[in-house]
């Protein structure tokens, strides 16, 4: 399947879901210890203990690592697409677009924000090869 095919409602539904899961358990962690890196990690650890989940119909979350200089990753496999019928710079133009818009404005997102993490974002398809990594900097959602 296409990526230009899947629509927007369904990439905005799996940002909104994949922020209500997650984003609640790495914040209320943050938000308790000085150490950004050490409070991500044990986010990291609490949520592979429920990987993978299902996001959505199309999307599993199946893990979180940290990453060096505050840096923290969600690993998603998109479960009907093939990466050779994607258009990847298609996907990561819209991904990006929309993925900024959601750390800008979250409410739950803003525990990152404050503490200036990275987030990335990694895709495989449903064989397991790698589509794209969308990396959200802390300059890029500091711009109005």
């Amino acid at each position: 399947m296409e990526y230009g095919k899947i629509g927007k409602r369904w990439l905005i539904t799996l940002i909104v879901i994949a922020v209500g899961v997650i984003a609640g358990v790495v914040i209320q962690r943050i938000y308790f210890n000085p150490s950004t890196e050490d409070q991500l990690e044990k986010a990291a650890n609490i949520i592979n203990k429920k990987c993978p989940v299902m996001i959505d119909r199309e999307t599993r979350l199946e893990s979180a690592v940290t990453l060096p200089g505050k840096g923290f990753q969600y690993n998603f496999t998109l479960m009907n697409m093939v990466v050779d019928s994607v258009n990847i710079a298609t996907f990561n133009q819209e991904m990006t677009r929309l993925l900024l818009q959601s750390v800008k404005t979250t409410p739950q997102l803003k525990a990152y924000r404050e503490r200036e993490v990275t987030i990335s974002y990694s895709y495989s398809d449903r064989n397991g090869k790698f589509i794209s990594t969308i990396v959200i900097t802390p300059e890029m959602y500091r711009q109005k």
